[in-house]
């Protein structure tokens, strides 16, 4: 009995740390970014941009635009929505804001609001499940939400929808402990969300969970199977073959759209020279700028050199870096 108390008593904790983290990244964060709901956080060129392609989608939604692929800011040009991220995986949310009567820019906030919120809980969730609670799990979540190179990126809103990656390499793990394929389908579910998110963020998830796959290899002593839960034979082969038309689903559109991005590359000869991909690539010295930060934007100051230098905003903060020091050493 007082056993069972005991892990009562931690897991109320642990909810109430998850929501003390949430109010800070709200508060803290999300109504200093939007000045309290009243402006739209970014500048006047992609947060423009993307509120653009969101109202665009909405719009064909509803069935007051025709043309899916050819929003009229690059008329008469077609196709030109495959230019950048499209917010396929989540502009249901701004179109719930806008079905509701809020204006563009209200609606916009809150598809931005709701994408950090959906970040947070995710990986909390993931995290949870890997083992972590309380403290660990909220703090944890709270680093890869509001990090200060997450903060640098606000501009680019649409990489605030990464709430399918945790839950994606929480799938992944799974498979690497039990040693066998049952988790796959929920790992392509997550993986082809993340894409209809952000093609960019999805192609890196993809690196990274190549790049474990492989480290797994050499550490197969580290794997060892878990318990799994039981589930009837019946309700858990349903149950799996719902879950792989799903995923077979979302991939077979996640397909076509990348073939869409493909063919109109090549018609607009779209590309980037291998040069400006150089000049983004990240230093050691990348990881020791935050310009953004009252705090510790005085680290990067000795960082010199730097081309792009807005897309080299690395540093995780003092914080997150002693703790993983502190982690490093400790385990």
């Amino acid at each position: 009995m007082k056993h069972s108390y005991t892990i009562d008593a931690h897991r109320q904790a642990g909810r109430w740390l998850l929501a003390l983290f949430a109010a800070l990244g709200v508060f803290g964060y999300l109504c200093k970014a939007t000045h309290y709901f009243t402006s739209v956080p970014g500048d006047l060129g992609d947060a423009r941009f993307n509120s653009i392609v969101l109202e665009h989608v909405y719009q064909w939604l509803t069935g007051k635009t025709p043309d899916l692929w050819s929003p009229q800011f690059f008329f008469p040009y077609p196709d030109t929505l495959a230019f950048s991220d499209n917010h396929f995986g989540s502009v249901v949310f701004y179109a719930i804001a806008r079905l509701a009567h809020l204006s563009r820019e209200a609606a916009f906030n809150a598809w931005f609001c709701i994408g950090a919120l959906l970040t947070y809980f995710s990986s909390a969730y993931a995290l949870n499940r890997l083992g972590f609670r309380g403290l660990a799990a909220a703090a944890a979540a709270f680093a890869f939400t509001f990090a200060l190179p997450a903060l640098a990126q606000e501009g680019h809103a649409q990489l605030v929808y990464r709430f399918a990656i945790p839950l994606a390499l929480l799938e992944l793990w799974r498979s690497l402990e039990a040693r066998n394929l049952k988790r796959l389908p929920q790992l392509c579910i997550w993986v082809a969300v993340q894409f209809f998110c952000s093609i960019y963020l999805g192609l890196f998830l993809v690196m990274l969970l190549c790049a474990i796959g492989v480290a797994s290899f050499f550490e197969r002593s580290r794997f060892v199977p878990t318990v799994t839960e039981t589930i009837p034979p019946r309700v858990g082969t349903a149950r799996n073959v719902l879950l792989w038309a799903v995923a077979a689903t979302l991939w077979v559109g996640l397909l076509l759209m990348l073939a869409k991005y493909h063919s109109v590359a090549r018609e607009y000869h779209v590309s980037r020279s291998p040069d400006e991909i150089r000049s983004m690539l990240p230093r050691i010295g990348s990881y020791f700028i935050a310009d953004h930060s009252a705090l510790t934007s005085w680290m990067g100051n000795w960082v010199r050199n730097i081309p792009m230098r807005h897309e080299h905003q690395l540093f995780f903060g003092l914080g997150i870096s002693a703790l993983a020091i502190f982690g490093f050493i400790t385990a």
